[in-house]
C-alpha cells in the first residue's frame, strides 16, 4: 500500500536500475543459450552419435536448451514489468508533486498525510462579500487539489498491485508450463506477466465451454460475412486448437493501417546515418476507427525496427489470447448472441477446446 508521503518522497531510480539489471541478466542468459545451442546441441547433432544413450542424451540436452530459452524470456519479462512500473510510479509522483506545488501557489498548507489547511480568515474577511467569494473559490480549489492527490496515490497503488501480481506470476512454477515464443526473434518480445501461467487442456470441457465455442464459431462466420478475413481467420485458428504460430504479412498490415505506417516512419526518423540501430519492442494498438478487421484481429500488438544505415527490418508480434482473471478485458457484445465474457472465452484454452498461439511476421526495406 502506497500512501501520500511515500509517493511524495520515494526515489524510483532504484527500480529503474533493477529493471536494467534484469535486462542485462536476460542478455547474458541469451548469450549462454546461444553458446549452449552452438556447442552442445550442435556438437551432439553433428557427432554422428547413435543408439539408446544418444537418444536419451539428445532429449535431455534439448530440454535443457529450452529451459535456458525460457529463462531468457522470464528475465526479460521481469525487466519489462519493473521498467513499466518505474515509469508509471514516476508519472504518478510527478502528478502528485505538481498538485503539491499548486497547493503552495494557493497558500494551502499540505500535511504529510495529504491533508490541506486553508489560511485563517480574519474577522474583517468574514464579513466582507468579496473576501467570502475568494474564500469560496479557494475552498473549491482545495477540493480539486485533494482530488488530484487522490488520483495520483490511487494510480500508484494500482501500479503497485499490478507489479505484485506480475512478479508473483513470473516466479510461479506455472511459467514453465506455458508455450513461449522461443526462437522467433533474437530479442524476446515483451510478454505481459498475465500471458504466463495459462496451462492448456488441464480441465474437462464443460457445457458452458461448448456453448461458448459454438457462439465463437458463429462469430467467425459473421467476420467472414463482414469481410474481416484477418480477424475471422485468426479466431478460427484459435478455435481449431492446434496452437501453431501464424505468420502475417507486415507490409499488408501497414498498407491497411496508415497509423502503423506513421509510427514506423516516426521511429525511422529518429535513426539517421550509417550506424546500426534497434528500437527494441514497442507496444501499441490498432485503431478501431481506422480498420475494424485489424482491431478485432489484434487490438494491441508489438513491433520493433532494427537495421543498419538505410537497410532496416520491421518485426511484428502478437500473442493471440483473451482476458482471464488476472487481466480483465471488456466483454464481447454481439447481436443475436448476447454478451460473451472474456473469462469464458479464455477458459476454452484451459479446457483444451481452443489454444493460444503466436502471431508474427517481418519485412525488410531500404530507405528511399
Amino acid at each position: 500500500m502506497v500512501d501520500f508521503r511515500q509517493l511524495r518522497d520515494a526515489d524510483f531510480n532504484a527500480l529503474t536500475t533493477a529493471a536494467y539489471g534484469w535486462r542485462n541478466h536476460s542478455e547474458l542468459l541469451r548469450k549462454s543459450s546461444e553458446s549452449y545451442n552452438r556447442a552442445i546441441v550442435g556438437g551432439v547433432r553433428d557427432s554422428g552419435w547413435q543408439g539408446l544413450a544418444a537418444t536419451a542424451a539428445t532429449e535431455e540436452i534439448r530440454r535443457e536448451h529450452e529451459r535456458l530459452q525460457r529463462a531468457v524470456m522470464i528475465a526479460f519479462s521481469v525487466h519489462n514489468s519493473l521498467s513499466r512500473a518505474a515509469n508509471e510510479f514516476k508519472e504518478h509522483q510527478d502528478d502528485l508533486r505538481s498538485a503539491i506545488n499548486d497547493a503552495g501557489a494557493n497558500n494551502l498548507r499540505v500535511g504529510d498525510d495529504g491533508s490541506l489547511t486553508l489560511p485563517e480568515m480574519t474577522r474583517a474577511d468574514r464579513h466582507d462579500a468579496e473576501s467570502q467569494r475568494l474564500w469560496s473559490s479557494l475552498r473549491e480549489r482545495a477540493s480539486q487539489i485533494s482530488a488530484a492527490f487522490k488520483r495520483a496515490v490511487d494510480g500508484a497503488n494500482a501500479t503497485d498491485r499490478r507489479l505484485t501480481m506480475e512478479l508473483g506470476l513470473l516466479a510461479s512454477d506455472r511459467v514453465w508450463r506455458e508455450d513461449l515464443p522461443l526462437g522467433i526473434f533474437d530479442l524476446p518480445p515483451l510478454w505481459p506477466a498475465t500471458d504466463f501461467g495459462r496451462p492448456f487442456g488441464v480441465e474437462t470441457p464443460s457445457e458452458r465451454d461448448r456453448e461458448t465455442h459454438k457462439k465463437l464459431e458463429l462469430v467467425v462466420l459473421g467476420g467472414m460475412a463482414k469481410e474481416w478475413p484477418i480477424a475471422s481467420g485468426l479466431l478460427a485458428h484459435w478455435l481449431d486448437g492446434s496452437g501453431s504460430p501464424r505468420q502475417v504479412n507486415v507490409d499488408e498490415l501497414m498498407k491497411q493501417s496508415p497509423e502503423f505506417q506513421r509510427s514506423v516512419q516516426e521511429q525511422l526518423n529518429k535513426y539517421r546515418g550509417s550506424h546500426s540501430f534497434d528500437t527494441g519492442w514497442m507496444s501499441t494498438r490498432f485503431n478501431e476507427r481506422e480498420n475494424l478487421d485489424l482491431y478485432y484481429a489484434f487490438n494491441g500488438y508489438q513491433y520493433r525496427i532494427r537495421g543498419e544505415g538505410d537497410n532496416y527490418t520491421i518485426e511484428f508480434y502478437k500473442r493471440y489470447n483473451f482476458g482471464n482473471e488476472n487481466e480483465q478485458r471488456g466483454p464481447l457484445h454481439l447481436p443475436a448472441l448476447g454478451t460473451i465474457h472474456q473469462n469464458d472465452i479464455s477458459h476454452l484454452h484451459t479446457s483444451g477446446m481452443a489454444r493460444d498461439f503466436d502471431v508474427y511476421g517481418s519485412t525488410t526495406h531500404r530507405r528511399p
